[in-house]
């Protein structure tokens, strides 16, 4: 079916954040200001599933937007402070395979001259993203009501969990333990081999043989790494290529797992990125998302308890203080599913 577009510019930002946060798996993306304010060609920024940073312009047209519009975007977006991978164009109307060409020929020219790269996104990609999570999809569209799923593996459900928590920040993990932070608090070493080991076994049960592979290699190497007794920076720097590599393909996971499980990855990932790189709890929007995001990541997932857990962690104020409690919620909950 075809969903009606939005009526006015400002519902459109609105349904693309929620649209490209879920496709991304990115719960920091963020409006640019408010209305009247100087936005230097930018409505939306943050970063896409594998950590690049970004930006999107969005345009709410009927018609596919021209090159010529399209490149004073790229201009406007010369003047944003920050660092920029690929601007984005976002629009309502539908795809138009020769406005798609010469944007691809227009990235590909500005990235040779290290310059950030230019994309755009049609509006049936948007309506995608809403559909990766039913509710969602309910909060913009309350007529459409996309099906459960009336079974899922909780065995996999938790195990994509645990991927996305661990596996995408398993450098950011042997930092903490075994750098400054991690001496100071004198952490226990050990527990980066349990981490691997949740890493390697859940990796062996949700990818494929070639996925496997690559990762096993990595893993073995990151093991051997952080067993040296004596640590050069050299070794440390090969170390932190391998579990890079690692985290690399944990996120582009969600490309080969189902909804349910993909979604559970995403989860796994936004808590990680909230307990490892955010100062700060989440802001109330990013706290609601990632709340219906648990809620709906199976039938039998007590919305109510999910609540609690959220109201439990309400005086927290730091990112790690506040993030942890909640995956080990989110942990029991899938646990509690029938088998």
């Amino acid at each position: 079916m075809t969903l009606p577009r939005p009526n006015d510019f400002e519902e459109f930002e609105r349904v693309t954040l929620a649209a490209l946060a879920q496709r991304w798996q990115s719960p920091n993306l963020q409006k640019n200001g408010r209305k009247g304010q100087k936005q230097a060609g930018v409505d939306i920024y943050g970063v896409d599933e594998i950590g690049r940073p970004v930006a999107i312009q969005c345009k709410n047209y009927a018609q596919a937007p021209k090159l010529a519009l399209i490149k004073k975007e790229i201009a406007n977006a010369g003047a944003y402070k920050g660092k920029l991978g690929t601007l984005y164009i976002a629009t309502s109307a539908d795809h138009d395979s020769k406005l798609q060409q010469e944007v691809r020929l227009l990235s590909e020219a500005r990235v040779a001259l290290d310059k950030f790269a230019v994309a755009i996104i049609f509006w049936d990609e948007i309506v995608d993203g809403l559909a990766l999570n039913p509710q969602v999809m309910k909060n913009f569209y309350p007529q459409i009501h996309l099906p459960a799923p009336t079974h899922v593996n909780k065995e996999r459900l938790l195990a994509a969990l645990e991927l996305g928590y661990y596996g995408s920040f398993l450098w950011d993990y042997i930092e903490l333990i075994y750098g400054e932070v991690g001496w100071m608090a004198q952490e226990d070493t050990d527990q980066i081999e349990v981490i691997l080991r949740i890493v390697e076994r859940r990796v062996i049960q949700l990818l494929d043989d070639a996925d496997q592979a690559v990762i096993g290699k990595s893993l073995g190497k990151v093991r051997v790494g952080c067993n040296k007794k004596r640590k050069s920076q050299k070794s440390w720097h090969r170390v932190e290529d391998h579990a890079k590599r690692i985290a690399t393909r944990v996120k582009a996971a969600t490309t080969f797992l189902d909804v349910a499980e993909g979604n559970a990855l995403g989860v796994g990932m936004s808590l990680g990125t909230v307990y490892l790189h955010a100062d700060d709890k989440p802001k109330k929007a990013a706290r609601d998302d990632i709340q219906a995001r648990i809620a709906a990541l199976a039938p039998g997932i007590d919305a109510e308890t999910v609540a609690a857990a959220f109201r439990k962690v309400r005086s927290k104020r730091a990112g790690y203080q506040w993030a942890p409690p909640i995956y080990t919620s989110t942990e029991r909950q899938i646990r509690s599913l029938p088998a």
